[in-house]
């Protein structure tokens, strides 16, 4: 066969190292940063309302090309890490807005 199989395969925690050995704690951070803020959005309250969750929405707005590049990415047989640089970036603006919330 041709496709991923002809450059070989890895499994998903081949991802999930490289990120750990890149940016550490940063990778961690940008990762959860998502669903901190779903979270946040579901408990806001008070008169402050709006405006928080105007503020919430453009951070995930921000955040979601990162999960559709994971969701694109991760699934495929074949993984390198130079499939993961365009979401470095993200990552570290996400791990800046969970230490933010």
């Amino acid at each position: 066969g041709g496709g991923d199989e002809l450059y070989g395969v890895e499994p998903t925690s081949y991802y999930v190292k490289n990120l750990l050995l890149n940016l550490n704690l940063v990778a961690l951070w940008g990762l959860i940063s998502l669903p901190i803020l779903l979270l946040r959005l579901a408990i806001s309250g008070g008169e402050e309302r709006a405006r928080t969750n105007r503020m919430l929405w453009k951070k995930i707005t921000i955040l979601l090309p990162m999960y559709i590049w994971l969701a694109i990415v991760v699934p495929r047989p074949h993984k390198e890490e130079r499939f993961l640089f365009p979401i470095y970036p993200m990552l570290c603006v996400g791990a800046a807005i969970t230490i933010d919330e």
